[in-house]
């Protein structure tokens, strides 16, 4: 195969043929990428809720830093409050 490429414009037609070709393929996996990305999201997105809080709206609070049933709030307050609070 070496004997093929003797002259320096050989290796470098060879090397431009080669380096075109990388940049194909690269163009066709990053079109893959995005084209997986997006049927991915698109099945995610499926079966995806938006939440629907508003003001009144009654929420669980959580905060796994702090001991059952106590909450930062009963903390700050002196007194113990349920899970639900009131947004």
């Amino acid at each position: 195969m070496l004997k093929e490429f003797k002259s320096g414009s050989d290796v470098q037609s060879y090397a431009a043929d080669l380096a075109s070709k990388i940049r194909l393929t690269q163009d066709v996996i990053e079109q893959n990428m995005k084209d997986r990305a997006l049927r991915s999201k698109v099945f995610y997105d499926k079966d995806t809720k938006e939440p629907q809080i508003a003001v009144g709206s009654i929420v669980l609070l959580f905060n796994d830093t702090l001991k059952i049933g106590v909450t930062k709030i009963s903390q700050e307050l002196g007194r113990p409050i349920p899970g639900c609070i009131k947004v």
